[in-house]
Parts: structure tokens; C-alpha cells; sequence
């Protein structure tokens, strides 16, 4: 796999692990399989909890959910052969870590602490999918999940 992850999420697999899962097809292209790690545990009256990993076309995350109700968790953290992603704060940070070269050995690459930030709007959400909606009712290209798209993330969450 050119790609590995980790999503940490709290909430439930409908209210937040599925934004992630729809995240990571549109980086890693369609899911090939799912392998579930527990069974799902009923959180509320319309959600469940599980921990699962799911190989895409270009990589493999693993899902993993998070029993604390004091604070909420959507970030993915995925590597690969020359950098390391963190989407963090749901997505409201997004830093870019580089190797470096090792301060210690000779001829050994380590993940940089050092980060490159990706400048992006996510804490004007509401306003940003309003305009992507505009796009698209006035036929424009838009970046919006299609409802065919958003069908295969839920034929996908029905599988874990």
C-alpha cells in the first residue's frame, strides 16, 4: 500500500467515523475489503461503535473508536513512504510532516517534527458546503459527495 493510517473517532460510526470513511475514499479511491476487529456496540438508539480497518485502492486505515464522552475525536494520521499527514481537529488543522535525516544515525530517516501547516477553511464549514451546493444547483463543478458516492460510503458502513 502506498498509504497506512490511524482514524481516531468518538461519537459513532454514522455521526463521525463516516465522514472519515467518505474522506478517505475520495484520497484512496473506492474500498477493496473491510476486517472488523470487535462487533458493534450500540452507543444510542441510531448509532454503534466498532473498530475496523479498510483497504482502499491506494492504502489501508484503520478505524478506531474512542468510549469518551467528554470530548469529541475525528483526526486521521496516515503515512506514507516520504511523509506523514495529520488531519486533526476534524479537520480544522492539517499539518504535513517530511523526513529528515537522523541527528543520531548515519544514512536513517525520521518523520520530521517540523510540519508544514495546509492552510484550509474548515471552521467556516457551514458556509463553504452552502457555496459547494450553489455550485452545483447552478450546474457548476463542485467538490460535494454525489448521492451515488454517498450511497457506496453507506453500503460500505453496512458491511462493518
Amino acid at each position: 500500500d502506498p498509504f497506512k493510517g490511524v482514524c481516531i473517532y468518538t461519537g459513532g460510526v454514522y455521526n463521525n467515523a463516516s465522514h472519515l470513511i467518505n474522506l478517505c475514499e475520495f484520497w484512496l479511491g473506492n474500498y477493496i475489503n473491510i476486517s472488523k476487529f470487535n462487533s458493534k456496540k450500540p452507543i444510542s438508539k441510531y448509532d454503534f461503535s466498532s473498530d475496523f480497518r479498510i483497504k482502499f485502492k491506494k492504502g489501508t486505515i484503520s478505524f478506531n473508536y474512542l468510549p469518551f464522552k467528554t470530548f469529541s475525536q475525528i483526526s486521521i494520521q496516515m503515512f506514507s513512504q516520504n511523509a506523514c499527514v495529520d488531519y486533526l481537529k476534524s479537520g480544522r488543522l492539517i499539518k504535513i510532516k517530511k523526513l529528515k535525516s537522523d541527528d543520531i544515525y548515519d544514512n536513517y530517516k525520521i518523520i520530521d517534527a517540523k510540519s508544514e501547516i495546509i492552510t484550509n477553511e474548515m471552521d467556516t464549514i457551514q458556509r463553504l458546503v452552502s457555496e459547494e451546493i450553489l455550485k452545483e444547483i447552478n450546474g457548476d463543478v463542485s467538490n460535494l459527495c454525489s448521492g451515488e458516492e454517498a450511497l457506496q460510503t453507506m453500503q460500505l458502513i453496512n458491511k462493518i
